[in-house]
């Protein structure tokens, strides 16, 4: 009597470990979905993000080329008029012309730069890469962007061997600074400096 108890008692136990080994194997499934979906939600955010600074870099280019391009139009439906009639001067169509001339080269310039920054846009990383955190030199991972996206001539006084360490993605890291540093190289100096 008392081995069949044992046995019956053991086989009951063994029955709620099992039961309960499937409830904690769905948990986790839970658990592992749950993740994935904030995972994925986040890099949605993330591209929404970028994809918003992407979308203010390139429209203010093309709103001054726009703007600079309505001014040629109202001053050419004011020329017309004033040539036909002969009512303008020499010193007004010279004038004009210099208007003509800087609006035209202001089109040019910022559609350039337009065109620049769709090409730096092909070079962002993509959201889908996985790469596994590891041990990064914050100083080394700064540097290297700094060479990366600056003139030669612009300095960086940073001393890598005295930055901190961290566990990260430091590709990643590499991909947002250079932007940044970039971003800073194109709008923070005049040009030459």
């Amino acid at each position: 009597i008392h081995a069949r108890e044992l046995r019956a008692r053991s086989e009951h136990h063994a029955r709620e470990l099992q039961h309960s080994n499937l409830q904690l194997r769905a948990t986790l499934e839970e658990l592992r979905d749950t993740q994935r979906q904030l995972v994925d939600a986040a890099k949605h955010a993330a591209l929404g993000r970028m994809l918003a600074g992407m979308a203010h870099e390139i429209n203010t280019p093309v709103g001054i080329a726009l703007t600079a391009a309505s001014a040629l139009q109202a001053t050419a439906a004011d020329l017309l008029p004033a040539l036909q009639e002969s009512r303008l001067r020499r010193s007004e169509l010279e004038a004009t012309l210099q208007n003509v001339q800087r609006s035209g080269q202001l089109i040019q310039d910022t559609l350039t730069r337009a065109t620049r920054l769709l090409a730096s846009f092909r070079d962002l990383p993509t959201l889908s890469r996985s790469v596994e955190p590891a041990l990064r030199n914050l100083g080394a991972v700064v540097h290297g962007s700094w060479q990366r996206a600056m003139l030669p001539q612009a300095q960086l006084r940073l001393d890598p061997s005295s930055a901190p360490q961290a566990r990260l993605d430091g590709d990643a890291l590499a991909d947002v600074l250079l932007q940044l540093f970039q971003n800073i190289e194109r709008h923070a100096y005049p040009a030459g400096e």
